[in-house]
């Protein structure tokens, strides 16, 4: 009997790598994701420093001009934390998209793995199959000709 051959394995290779491709760009987008977290999280303590620089310049005698700066200073920053919060927001927009891409991917490759698996069992079921009608042809034959000595 010849060997199995599976016709798809071209398309199995390929689906292979887009999955292997999806891995990748979803592991970026985790990455830019961390980034931008990280990157809010600090942008948040330094807005936290800087409220708790005013209120300490408040308590104490301090001039107007120092806490207009600690307000511009203040400002500034919410202005970034929002920024950072909106580029974190489009970083897990992109993980999702990401993340359902990998999904399809890894489902259209199993779905090729799995025709493979079940051409393969097919095929060693049917190599079964004719082994046995060739063993029991030959016991039969074998049967055959100990009846025919033992007649002759």
């Amino acid at each position: 009997m010849k060997p199995f051959r599976f016709t798809l394995e071209t398309v199995l290779t390929l689906r292979a790598r887009e999955e292997e491709a999806a891995k990748e760009t979803y592991a970026k987008a985790v990455q830019e994701r961390t980034r931008a977290t990280a990157a809010l999280n600090e942008a948040r303590g330094e807005l936290e420093a800087y409220h708790q620089a005013l209120a300490d310049t408040r308590q104490g005698t301090s001039y107007r001009h120092e806490q207009m700066l600690f307000l511009n200073a203040l400002r500034s920053q919410q202005a970034a934390c929002q920024r950072l919060a909106g580029k974190l927001l489009e970083a897990e927009h992109a993980l999702e998209g990401c993340r359902k891409a990998l999904l399809a991917a890894h489902q259209r490759h199993e779905s090729l793995v799995r025709l493979k698996e079940t051409q393969l069992r097919a095929y060693r079921a049917t190599c079964q199959r004719e082994e046995e009608a060739t063993v029991a042809d030959l016991i039969t034959a074998r049967y055959a000709m100990n009846l025919n000595e033992q007649g002759a």
